[in-house]
């Protein structure tokens, strides 16, 4: 009955104290805010509102992380304000009459400007810590470089940093991977397609990742993928309608924006950042390999700037190490001030 209910209805659970009650000075909210002409969804959550303010760009385009937020966000919430964005056209905030041709990198870039000033005006904060992961890195990193005065600092999970470059690795990866394997199937589909970055089509992506996936280069476990799968039914947030949109919305956002700047190439597009850098990146990663983070790494103009590998995850530290990266992220800015 408890998990029906679950399924059929999104909530966020109340923040208590010891005593049972609602903590004071906490938030625990699921609200609609209007950024960009639509309704885009915001889940927060935090012990103390005085406590620095973190925006959580997820992957994708399209796929929402917030049915997964009490695997990877549980503790950070104890120490900042979390905020879990459903982007433009991403689950809670997909709806089929959101116009596709504001799917666009330029759109959704100022629509996370949107919402960090609304944060910084809600919560009388200076500036938000910002965190993105994969497609999240990319939007990120432009958004970082045309409002960086809306931020304290950036950790990009799983970095993007040439498209092109990414997924030749990956389709080399995939390629090497069914011939060690033996299997001639998945040997001949990938030689005859066009590399995704270089204009092959979205099914062509698709296929490409759930090879990638297959041979190990998302998960470094690769029951982590059905393990994940499971998870999402375990969250308060999202009902089976708001799963069932995630779904949609992950294809419909996918299609309408994967061409839209694959020509984007970090080192060359985005050589200084002016805010401290963190990039946190999983060493069985074929998707956004960790070489060329490095690289980026290596050439970017930053305050501070620094790399933290995690040895047991592919594609998603953040959910194949939850805790190391909540541990990572609280030392590094916790004891920040949030400029209240």
């Amino acid at each position: 009955m408890i998990r029906f209910w679950r399924l059929a209805y999104s909530r966020t659970p109340p923040i208590l104290d010891a005593t049972g009650s609602v903590k004071a000075g906490s938030v625990a909210e699921l609200i609609q805010v209007p950024i960009g002409g639509i309704h885009q969804t915001l889940l927060i959550r935090g012990h103390d509102c005085r406590r620095p303010v973190l925006l959580f760009l997820h992957g994708g385009p399209g796929g929402s992380a917030m049915p997964l937020y009490h695997l990877f966000a549980n503790r950070l919430e104890e120490h900042f304000v979390v905020v879990l964005w459903d982007q433009r056209g991403a689950g809670k905030s997909y709806s089929p009459d959101i116009p596709a041709q504001s799917m666009t990198t330029a759109q959704l870039v100022q629509d996370c400007q949107d919402v960090a000033r609304y944060l910084i005006d809600r919560f009388g904060c200076d500036r938000v810590l910002l965190v993105g992961h994969s497609w999240g890195t990319e939007l990120g990193v432009l958004t970082l470089q045309q409002a960086p005065q809306l931020f304290s600092g950036y950790v990009g999970v799983s970095q993007v940093v040439s498209k092109q470059r990414a997924e030749a690795i990956s389709m080399n990866f995939a390629l090497e991977a069914a011939r060690r394997a033996g299997d001639r199937k998945a040997e001949e589909r990938l030689a005859h397609m066009e590399p995704p970055g270089y204009g092959g089509s979205v099914e062509d992506l698709l296929e490409q990742r759930r090879q990638v996936s297959r041979f190990g280069g998302t998960f470094f476990d690769p029951a982590d993928d059905k393990r994940l799968f499971r998870k999402v039914f375990e969250s308060h947030e999202y009902s089976l309608g708001d799963l069932r949109r995630l779904k949609e919305g992950s294809n419909w956002s996918l299609r309408t924006m994967w061409q839209d700047r694959l020509d984007l190439d970090m080192t060359r597009d985005v050589p200084e950042l002016t805010v401290p850098v963190l990039f946190l990146q999983g060493r069985a990663d074929r998707v956004t390999p960790g070489e060329l983070v490095q690289e980026y790494l290596d050439a970017l103009h930053a305050p501070r700037k620094r790399m933290v590998w995690f040895e047991r995850s592919g594609h998603c530290p953040l959910f194949e190490e939850p805790d190391r990266f909540q541990q990572v992220l609280i030392d590094a800015y916790a004891n920040e001030s949030s400029a209240h």
